[in-house]
């Protein structure tokens, strides 16, 4: 869910051309409670037992052999797709930033074209994340210490200047007048 949130720029687009500001700011601090819970969640499952393994202990705890295998088999599958996402979603908004690094031969997924410099740009992101990782915990952590604290001061810039500089007109309406009738409120649990 938190990597979700990382790189949610792909879908808030469309999110917040859906339903509006009120809305984008309805639905990420319904994904901010969803990851306090699950949070929650690990925080108990991690003192309850005292051994490594994570997801996979907790399901043979839970459901014997066969869910500690569909468990270890279930994070597999999530890591290599969130890996994948991560390859195109951080050329991606590189692209954005810098729109010259879009060259050469591209394919085209979801309606969006990736291109091989973008790709190549996204792999090298991942090798580098790969060997600070191979380096150890402690590099790992200092690192995403630091990352932290790069978004905490983004996080304060976007804040400052939203309201220095920003107009309250573009908030409103704040949320999409097609989206308000009663049975669309589960839209919002769907992103396009």
């Amino acid at each position: 869910m938190a990597s979700l949130a990382a790189v949610g720029f792909i879908p808030i687009v469309n999110f917040f051309k859906t339903y509006g500001a009120g809305g984008e700011i309805f639905g990420l601090l319904a994904a901010a409670c969803l990851a306090v819970l699950v949070s929650l969640s690990f925080a108990e499952l991690s003192t309850t037992f005292s051994r490594s393994g994570g997801e996979v202990v907790y399901g043979y705890a839970a459901f014997g052999k066969k869910g500690s295998l569909f468990a270890g088999w279930a994070l597999l599958g999530a890591y290599i797709s969130t890996l994948a996402f991560y390859v195109t979603a951080s050329s991606l908004l590189i692209s954005t930033i810098f729109p010259q690094i879009a060259i050469g031969p591209y394919y085209s997924f979801a309606g969006v074209k990736v291109y091989l410099t973008e790709l190549v740009i996204g792999i090298a992101i991942m090798l580098l994340v790969f060997l600070i990782n191979y380096f150890g915990a402690k590099l790992t952590g200092r690192v995403q210490i630091l990352m932290f604290l790069l978004l905490v001061v983004l996080g304060l810039s976007l804040v400052v200047v939203g309201f220095s500089r920003g107009n309250v007109a573009n908030f409103l309406p704040a949320f999409s007048q097609s989206k308000i009738k009663y049975l669309q409120f589960f839209d919002l649990f769907y992103l396009q």
